[in-house]
């Protein structure tokens, strides 16, 4: 028998879960949500507690499953049921990977940390001191680095546009926010216009300008596509192209995303990090197993 320390419990399982919902977002390549995530680290922690004080309906499994899933909720957000549900098994498979590796460490070095029912506790005043000095050293230099990153870094892409025997490149930023897709599920990666103009009207063989006015006038209409969007002015119809290829150059890595986007014409200039920005693409195209090479 030994004792278990409230406050450890709430502030350890508060700091692995934090960094649980890290490690699901750089892997899925999505934004980390600081707020949302801290939030939903909470959730996670206070059922931790609840559950070692052994309060009855917190001891089910199927409270632990809905509370990662409220968890992954609360986490991200704009999420759609596919996405959700891919998340979440994610999630549950990295905390399995953490139990594991805590019982394995407790057995090697005979210590008295514990993972009961995926809480971490632990009996053992130094250690337990220690794993928490470590644990919210770890979520500080996190969230450090982490919003020294929103304020100075962005993922940024570099994409290769074929329209029939030409290519344009544009400069890209991520944007988790940009969900916008056609009916048939494909993203649309958003460009502004004078930076397609002339590849775009030797393509369709019209003045994109003309075309934006009449769709009619051009002479293959399996080329366009048009796409409704809300904006803060309202809903808006915007022309979608569908080139002969695109390609993305991401953090070395080259993918292929020709049958996976559209692309979406922007009347507006694309505020960026930097001037030559004029483009934005959702991240989570990255994620579709379409690497075809790394440099």
């Amino acid at each position: 028998m030994y004792y278990v320390y409230a406050e450890s419990v709430i502030l350890i399982n508060f700091c692995i879960n934090l960094i649980l919902l890290y490690i699901l977002a750089k892997i899925n390549k999505r934004k980390f949500l600081i707020l949302r995530s801290i939030a939903a680290a909470l959730i996670g922690a206070a059922y931790a507690l609840l559950f070692v004080l052994q309060i009855k309906v917190f001891t089910y499994p199927e409270m632990k499953i809905f509370i990662a899933l409220l968890m992954v909720l609360v986490a991200c957000k704009k999420l759609n049921i596919k996405t959700f549900l891919l998340l979440s098994a994610e999630y549950f498979l990295l905390a399995f990977i953490l139990a594991g590796a805590v019982m394995a460490l407790s057995n090697i070095f005979k210590t008295k940390v514990q993972s009961i029912g995926g809480v971490i506790v632990s009996g053992d005043v130094t250690l337990n001191k220690l794993i928490t000095a470590i644990s919210a050293i770890a979520v500080v230099i996190l969230l450090v680095v982490e919003i020294y990153r929103n304020r100075h870094f962005y993922l940024q892409a570099e994409i290769n546009i074929k329209f029939g025997d030409k290519t344009c490149g544009v400069y890209a930023f991520a944007d988790t926010g940009n969900l916008l897709k056609s009916i048939t599920g494909k993203s649309v990666i958003l460009v502004y216009k004078e930076s397609v103009r002339n590849y775009i009207s030797s393509y369709l063989n019209c003045d994109i300008d003309e075309i934006e006015d009449d769709i009619t006038k051009i002479d293959d209409a399996s080329k366009i596509t048009i796409i409704a969007c809300n904006t803060p002015a309202g809903r808006k119809n915007i022309l979608c192209v569908k080139p002969s290829g695109i390609i993305i150059k991401c953090d070395e890595t080259v993918h292929d995303v020709s049958g996976d986007a559209l692309i979406g014409i922007v009347d507006d200039p694309i505020a960026g990090p930097d001037s030559k920005t004029n483009a934005i693409f959702n991240p989570i195209i990255l994620t579709k197993g379409n690497v075809c090479a790394s440099e």
